[in-house]
C-alpha cells in the first residue's frame, strides 16, 4: 500500500467513527423524548475557550446538574458551542447554579439523562 492510500483509509476509519458517534446521538436524543422527568437542580456552569494555532477556536459552555430518581442523586452535563465569547457566557448565565431543570433520564439506566433546552421554562420546572 502507498502512503495515498494508507491516507485516504485512515480518513474513511475517522470519517465512519465520528458518523457512528453522530447517529448514536442522535438517537439517544430522540428515545429521550419518552423517557420520565425529574426535577433537578443546576450545580454549576463554565465557559472555557478551546482550538489554538490551526484549529478555530470556540468557546464551550458547561451546566452540571443534579436529580433525584427513587431517593437516589445523579449527575449529567449539558454542553454547547459558541463561536462569539458573549454568547457562550449568555447562555452560561441563563443557568446560574441552583436553578431548577427539568431533566429526562433513562427508566433502565438512571444515571443516563438528557436536558432539553426547549423543555425548560424562565428558571421554574414544570
Amino acid at each position: 500500500m502507498n502512503q495515498d492510500t494508507l491516507w485516504l483509509a485512515g480518513s474513511i476509519v475517522v470519517m465512519g467513527t465520528a458518523a457512528a458517534f453522530w447517529l448514536r446521538k442522535r438517537i439517544k436524543l430522540r428515545r429521550a423524548r419518552s423517557w420520565p422527568m425529574a426535577e433537578g437542580l443546576v450545580e454549576s456552569t463554565n465557559v472555557r475557550l478551546e482550538g489554538s494555532g490551526t484549529q478555530q477556536s470556540r468557546y464551550v459552555a458547561e451546566m452540571s446538574y443534579f436529580y433525584p430518581v427513587q431517593g437516589q442523586f445523579y449527575s449529567g452535563r449539558l454542553r454547547r458551542t459558541f463561536l462569539l465569547h458573549d454568547r457562550a457566557h449568555r447562555w452560561a448565565d441563563s443557568y446560574p447554579s441552583g436553578r431548577p431543570l427539568i431533566v429526562r433520564y433513562n427508566p433502565a439506566h438512571m444515571q443516563d439523562s438528557v436536558v432539553f433546552e426547549q423543555e425548560q421554562t424562565a428558571g421554574v420546572a414544570a
